[in-house]
């Protein structure tokens, strides 16, 4: 063929392959009128590349290899990044044991932890001079309060630089926190004053119920608000905080509650060195109790069809201390994790695979089907963690130094 002046073959000419000015790059070669790579090279972009052993290329055009070695193809990571996570150019080899985007599974991130031996740690979002007493999130917020100080505060789930916003005080004792979803509310008990406050998140009054005796212990549903009291459970409009009722009379200390929408029940723990675990219709109807001598039970929660409590155990000591936990139908108790390490369960919260709960040193996780008695620490030595709750990412507490912490799921 006539190219350019001269006479050419266009099944070999590397400038004029095929047809006049059409040119093989890259380091191909014109063959049978075809440009091609030599060997068993491949074309990446505009460059010949042996995609077994290239970094940048391996086994596929774009597949970079970062951290790692290509080997036949494949990305060989080793050494201190021996796991590879993601692929192509957002892929690359680190360690899942201490890598804070990826720790201990690819794509896992500790939220800006730090990850040990393949497991998130803790963080601190905000703190108080002490006294950390109940704990909620909702939303994009955490809410908690201080206890004696009778303060109401809030932090962004990412944290507040160490200095939370106090939305609400002037309380004689700011205890319990309970938040409404549905209505974008907050409960707080004050327990020395007698009264239950329902907040918006901003922290103005909506509504008080006054006369309610060392009330402690608030859960929701879609029609009101619950409260325990030394003596009762109580119940009002969660709306307007209208029609106030003795729910269920002529009980102990009760402590903590947990509504659950499966059975439309309550779930209550009487506080006492022989105190009882309690069930009750929303309508006020006391089943028999699903565990009796239970030594100082102090919180409860429910999920999966299960019902668990913490035990804070038997005084001195508090050696016998743990969680239990049985079907909603109340029968079967069984042991989620006790003995000397699990002493002094003051708090516990759950999703529907996991129960996480405080101790007198650590926050603990274990599956709503067991753990085989040996739960997962997850807050290493932070203190008596005063309350606990959780979202779709994280679990949150507070001390009895007043930190509120989080740490990843």
């Amino acid at each position: 063929m006539f190219c350019n002046g001269q006479c050419v073959d266009t099944q070999t000419d590397n400038l004029n392959c095929s047809a006049c000015g059409n040119p093989c790059l890259g380091g191909q070669t014109c063959q049978t009128a075809l440009c091609k790579c030599p060997g068993a090279q491949s074309i990446c972009g505009n460059a010949c590349v042996d995609i077994n052993n290239d970094q940048n290329n391996c086994g596929w055009c774009g597949n970079v290899c970062t951290g790692g070695t290509c080997i036949r193809g494949s990305c060989q990571c080793g050494g201190a990044t021996p796991d590879r996570c993601g692929s192509g150019t957002a892929g690359g080899c680190t360690s899942v044991q201490t890598d804070p985007f990826n720790c201990g599974s690819c794509g896992h991130s500790c939220l800006g932890g730090a990850c040990t031996g393949g497991q998130c740690q803790p963080v601190v979002l905000g703190g108080l001079t002490a006294n950390g007493q109940g704990l909620d999130v909702l939303g994009s917020s955490v809410f908690f309060t201080d206890g004696i100080g009778g303060n109401v505060y809030s932090c962004p789930t990412g944290g507040c630089n160490g200095s939370p916003s106090r939305i609400q005080g002037g309380m004689s004792y700011s205890n319990t926190v309970r938040t409404d979803p549905s209505m974008s509310t907050v409960y707080v008990a004050d327990s020395n004053a007698n009264w239950l406050y329902q907040l918006d998140t901003g922290g103005s009054f909506k509504f008080a119920i006054s006369s309610q005796s060392n009330v402690s212990g608030i859960a929701v549903d879609n029609s009101f608000v619950y409260w325990g009291t030394y003596g009762s459970i109580g119940r009002a409009s969660k709306y307007d905080g209208s029609g106030v009722i003795s729910l269920v009379p002529g009980l102990g200390s009760i402590v903590d509650l947990a509504f659950d929408p499966a059975t439309q029940s309550l779930f209550a723990v009487e506080y006492a060195s022989s105190g009882r675990v309690l069930r009750a219709s929303t309508g006020g109807a006391l089943s028999p109790p699903i565990a009796t001598f239970v030594a100082n039970p102090r919180s409860i929660t429910v999920s999966a069809g299960h019902v668990f409590w913490g035990i804070l155990g038997t005084a001195p000591n508090y050696s016998d201390g743990g969680v239990f936990f049985c079907p909603t139908t109340g029968s079967g108790t069984q042991v989620l994790a006790q003995g000397p390490n699990y002493s002094f369960v003051s708090a516990i919260t759950s999703d529907p695979q996991f129960v996480y709960f405080t101790t007198g040193f650590n926050v603990y996780k274990c599956s709503v089907s067991g753990c085989g008695g040996n739960p997962t620490v997850i807050g290493p030595g932070v203190g008596v963690a005063r309350a606990i709750s959780n979202d779709s990412m994280a679990v949150y507490w507070i001390n009895d130094s007043g930190q509120v912490m989080r740490v990843a799921k």
